[in-house]
């Protein structure tokens, strides 16, 4: 049983923690600041190119519309 907890103690020094952030849509303003930045965006051609590449390498195989 030691060697077990051992084991346990070793696995858990090794990984490392990980924060998942969920966001909260329903926040007053959310919606303000998606437009916000989605204005920001529009007409950019920057954005136009990786949407481009996006949609380009995109396997839609067995998708319906």
């Amino acid at each position: 049983m030691e060697n077990d907890l051992t084991n346990y103690q070793k696995r858990d020094e090794d990984l490392s923690q990980l924060l998942i952030l969920r966001i909260d849509t329903q926040h007053k303003g959310f919606a303000d600041e998606c437009k916000r930045q989605s204005t920001l965006l529009n007409n950019d051609h920057q954005e136009d190119e990786i949407l481009c590449f996006l949609d380009a390498s995109a396997d839609r195989t067995g998708w319906k519309a």
